[in-house]
């Protein structure tokens, strides 16, 4: 008897990542690629990026790398950096560690005294993007001391909802090709069950919580 043979697979960009992992990538994902979009091409332009260890930071340095950018990450003392530096990252611990290069670009979403400082260090007419205010302190912005220094300072505002969502497709089907490569790995900070939510968010809430978490059912 003649045996049916199946229709081979087709294998999409999604195929080969862990099921559990997986979906901690999409919105921090969005955010970050449209972000670096907002930034225009990225190929040998120096890049300061705060928050480093945040759900959208540890992507935003990855997909940086990968348009050709040259980062400088601003890590907390003991924040594990080993993966950033193979990628070729530079590591700062602290604003005040840094030369006096300036920089094109500045992506900022720690607030307070760091994200104050960091717009001191762009080149006359780089970009400053805001994305976040982790510490939960506002930047304060020094009009005289940035005129000293000769920097205007174009400053955007950086909210995902800014989109029409009209390249959600698209641009999911970059990440999860990434991904599947291995070229967009992300940090597992937590793994529990429901019953570890409520200490979890409270984790969250403060910013203590390296990464991404994964809560299951079982």
């Amino acid at each position: 008897m003649p045996v049916e043979r199946g229709r081979a697979h087709a294998r999409g960009p999604g195929d080969g990542l862990d099921a559990e992992v997986g979906p901690t990538r999409p919105l921090a994902g969005l955010v970050a690629r449209r972000m670096l979009a907002l930034a225009g091409p990225l190929q040998g332009r120096r890049i300061l990026a705060t928050g480093v260890g945040g759900g959208v930071g540890q992507l935003l340095i990855q997909l940086a790398v990968a348009e050709g950018a040259k980062i400088t990450a601003v890590a907390a003392h003991g924040q594990p950096t080993e993966h950033m530096a193979a990628l070729g990252v530079e590591i700062a611990l602290g604003i005040e560690s840094l030369g006096s290069d300036p920089f094109d670009i500045v992506l900022e979403s720690v607030g307070g005294d760091p994200g104050s400082k960091a717009a001191c260090t762009l080149r006359p007419g780089g970009q400053y993007v805001w994305f976040g205010q982790a510490s939960g302190n506002p930047i304060s912005l020094d009009f005289f001391r940035l005129l000293q220094g000769g920097t205007s300072l174009p400053l955007r505002h950086f909210v995902y909802s800014d989109g029409d969502g009209s390249c959600d497709a698209e641009d999911m089907a970059a990440l999860l090709a990434l991904a599947s490569h291995g070229k967009l790995q992300v940090e597992i900070g937590h793994r529990g069950d429901f019953s570890s939510a409520g200490p979890l968010l409270k984790e969250m809430s403060t910013g203590r919580l390296r990464g991404k978490a994964v809560v299951s059912t079982g």
